[in-house]
Protein backbone atom coordinates (compact mmCIF):
# COMPACT_ATOMS: atom_id res chain seq x y z
CA UNK A 1 0.00 0.00 0.00
CA UNK A 2 2.72 2.29 0.99
CA UNK A 3 4.52 1.76 -2.79
CA UNK A 4 1.02 2.77 -4.18
CA UNK A 5 1.02 5.96 -2.18
CA UNK A 6 4.29 7.19 -3.42
CA UNK A 7 3.54 5.79 -6.30
CA UNK A 8 0.86 8.08 -6.39
CA UNK A 9 2.72 11.56 -4.99
CA UNK A 10 5.57 10.92 -7.00
CA UNK A 11 3.04 11.05 -10.26
CA UNK A 12 1.56 14.03 -9.10
CA UNK A 13 4.27 15.91 -8.21
CA UNK A 14 5.78 15.32 -11.79
CA UNK A 15 2.53 16.30 -13.10
CA UNK A 16 1.93 19.19 -11.43
CA UNK A 17 6.07 20.63 -11.84
CA UNK A 18 5.18 19.62 -15.73
CA UNK A 19 1.98 22.09 -15.98
CA UNK A 20 3.63 24.51 -13.73
CA UNK A 21 6.60 24.67 -16.59
CA UNK A 22 3.71 24.72 -18.86
CA UNK A 23 2.06 27.50 -17.69
CA UNK A 24 4.57 29.67 -17.42
CA UNK A 25 6.08 29.56 -20.63
CA UNK A 26 5.49 30.58 -24.09
CA UNK A 27 4.02 27.57 -26.27
CA UNK A 28 3.58 28.57 -29.22
CA UNK A 29 5.26 30.97 -32.19
CA UNK A 30 2.34 33.86 -31.53
CA UNK A 31 3.06 33.55 -27.74
CA UNK A 32 6.63 33.61 -28.42
CA UNK A 33 6.32 37.17 -30.23
CA UNK A 34 4.04 38.64 -27.43
CA UNK A 35 6.41 37.85 -24.56
CA UNK A 36 8.85 40.40 -23.49
CA UNK A 37 11.32 37.93 -22.68
CA UNK A 38 11.21 35.10 -25.09
CA UNK A 39 10.79 37.94 -27.79
CA UNK A 40 13.92 39.22 -27.37
CA UNK A 41 15.48 35.45 -27.81
CA UNK A 42 13.62 35.52 -31.08
CA UNK A 43 14.86 38.01 -32.09
CA UNK A 44 18.59 37.26 -31.57
CA UNK A 45 18.13 33.85 -32.93
CA UNK A 46 16.94 35.47 -36.21
CA UNK A 47 19.46 38.11 -36.23
CA UNK A 48 20.94 37.54 -40.02
CA UNK A 49 18.75 35.52 -41.30
CA UNK A 50 15.17 36.02 -43.86
CA UNK A 51 12.76 34.89 -42.55
CA UNK A 52 9.23 34.20 -44.96
CA UNK A 53 6.88 36.74 -44.41
CA UNK A 54 4.52 34.10 -42.57
CA UNK A 55 6.72 33.56 -40.31
CA UNK A 56 6.08 37.33 -39.26
CA UNK A 57 2.89 37.12 -39.25
CA UNK A 58 1.69 33.85 -37.85
CA UNK A 59 1.54 30.61 -39.48
CA UNK A 60 -0.22 27.28 -38.33
CA UNK A 61 1.26 26.33 -35.11
CA UNK A 62 1.63 23.31 -32.95
CA UNK A 63 1.65 23.66 -29.06
CA UNK A 64 5.40 23.03 -27.52
CA UNK A 65 6.75 20.33 -26.18
CA UNK A 66 9.15 20.15 -23.04
CA UNK A 67 12.13 18.34 -23.84
CA UNK A 68 15.74 18.17 -22.06
CA UNK A 69 19.24 17.91 -22.29
CA UNK A 70 22.25 19.46 -20.92
CA UNK A 71 20.37 19.32 -17.89
CA UNK A 72 17.97 21.62 -18.65
CA UNK A 73 13.80 21.70 -19.42
CA UNK A 74 13.40 22.94 -22.79
CA UNK A 75 10.32 23.85 -25.06
CA UNK A 76 10.14 22.70 -28.46
CA UNK A 77 7.34 24.49 -30.80
CA UNK A 78 6.57 24.59 -34.51
CA UNK A 79 4.46 26.10 -36.98
CA UNK A 80 4.02 25.99 -40.93
CA UNK A 81 2.91 28.11 -43.70
CA UNK A 82 -0.79 28.42 -43.52
CA UNK A 83 -2.56 26.38 -46.28
CA UNK A 84 1.07 24.82 -47.45
CA UNK A 85 2.63 22.70 -44.28
CA UNK A 86 3.94 20.29 -46.36
CA UNK A 87 6.27 23.37 -48.50
CA UNK A 88 7.67 25.26 -45.45
CA UNK A 89 8.06 24.46 -41.87
CA UNK A 90 9.49 26.06 -39.15
CA UNK A 91 11.14 25.20 -35.17
CA UNK A 92 11.99 26.82 -32.19
CA UNK A 93 13.84 25.03 -29.39
CA UNK A 94 13.59 27.50 -26.15
CA UNK A 95 15.83 27.36 -23.28
CA UNK A 96 14.14 29.52 -20.59
CA UNK A 97 17.01 29.37 -18.30
CA UNK A 98 19.30 30.80 -20.49
CA UNK A 99 16.47 32.94 -22.24
CA UNK A 100 18.45 31.39 -25.64
CA UNK A 101 16.41 30.16 -28.72
CA UNK A 102 17.06 28.08 -31.63
CA UNK A 103 15.95 27.79 -34.91
CA UNK A 104 15.48 25.54 -38.08
CA UNK A 105 13.39 26.69 -41.05
CA UNK A 106 13.02 24.18 -43.58
CA UNK A 107 12.10 24.90 -46.92
CA UNK A 108 10.85 22.19 -49.76
CA UNK A 109 12.35 22.70 -53.57
CA UNK A 110 8.94 23.43 -55.19
CA UNK A 111 10.24 21.86 -58.35
CA UNK A 112 12.45 18.89 -56.13
CA UNK A 113 10.21 17.78 -53.73
CA UNK A 114 12.58 15.22 -52.43
CA UNK A 115 14.89 18.09 -51.70
CA UNK A 116 14.31 20.64 -48.71
CA UNK A 117 16.77 23.45 -47.93
CA UNK A 118 17.61 23.56 -43.76
CA UNK A 119 18.66 26.73 -42.13
CA UNK A 120 20.07 26.37 -38.58
CA UNK A 121 19.47 29.57 -36.24
CA UNK A 122 21.94 30.15 -33.69
CA UNK A 123 23.48 27.04 -33.01
CA UNK A 124 27.13 26.91 -32.04
CA UNK A 125 29.57 24.14 -31.05
CA UNK A 126 27.65 23.76 -27.45
CA UNK A 127 25.53 20.79 -26.78
CA UNK A 128 22.69 22.53 -28.56
CA UNK A 129 25.01 21.72 -32.30
CA UNK A 130 24.01 18.24 -32.00
CA UNK A 131 20.92 17.27 -29.78
CA UNK A 132 19.81 20.37 -30.78
CA UNK A 133 19.79 19.88 -34.57
CA UNK A 134 18.24 16.36 -33.82
CA UNK A 135 14.96 17.95 -31.73
CA UNK A 136 14.82 20.35 -33.96
CA UNK A 137 14.06 18.12 -37.15
CA UNK A 138 12.63 15.51 -35.15
CA UNK A 139 10.07 18.27 -34.22
CA UNK A 140 9.29 19.14 -37.53
CA UNK A 141 8.68 15.64 -38.58
CA UNK A 142 6.59 15.18 -35.87
CA UNK A 143 8.65 12.67 -33.67
CA UNK A 144 8.61 14.94 -30.73
CA UNK A 145 5.18 15.25 -31.15
CA UNK A 146 4.43 11.29 -31.38
CA UNK A 147 7.43 10.58 -29.08
CA UNK A 148 7.99 12.99 -26.66
CA UNK A 149 9.81 10.77 -24.02
CA UNK A 150 12.50 10.06 -26.40
CA UNK A 151 13.50 13.49 -26.57
CA UNK A 152 14.71 13.86 -22.80
CA UNK A 153 18.99 13.91 -23.20
CA UNK A 154 21.04 13.76 -20.30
Amino acid sequence: MQIKTSLAIAIVAVSVASLSLAENLPLTLSTVKRDPVASKAFEAMKKDHALPSWVERGGTETRGNSVSFDGRQMIVMTACKPHECGSERFAILYDPQRNVMYGLLLVVDPKRRDTERLTWMNLRDGGESIDGRAILYAALTGSVANHPDAFNFK
